[in-house]
């Protein structure tokens, strides 16, 4: 397999992980679920996050498929602290 296909399959993973542990959690608490779970939307947003995660993974070119499966999974926060931080003007 191409090693970037596997880096982005890897980073994709990892960002689903993340879904699915969450999905548990509300499972087998006693809450009732949140009404988002539910619509299209969310699924769909949370699809292109998860693709971002495996874009992450590719951006910053490892070759080790846990880090892969770690950028994925932490791409929700790396995207948010990226959006937060303000660029910088060139010296």
């Amino acid at each position: 397999m191409d090693p970037t296909l596997r880096t982005f399959l890897f980073g994709v993973g990892g960002s689903v992980a993340v879904e699915v542990l969450r999905l548990v959690k509300l499972f087998q608490s006693d809450q009732k679920l949140p009404a988002h779970i539910t619509h299209v939307r969310f699924w769909i947003v949370r699809s292109l996050l998860a693709l971002l995660g495996g874009v992450l993974a590719m951006a910053y070119d490892v070759r080790s498929d846990i880090l892969a499966v770690q950028i994925g999974a932490s791409a929700p926060l790396l995207l948010e602290q990226l959006a937060r931080t303000p660029p910088r003007a060139p010296k």
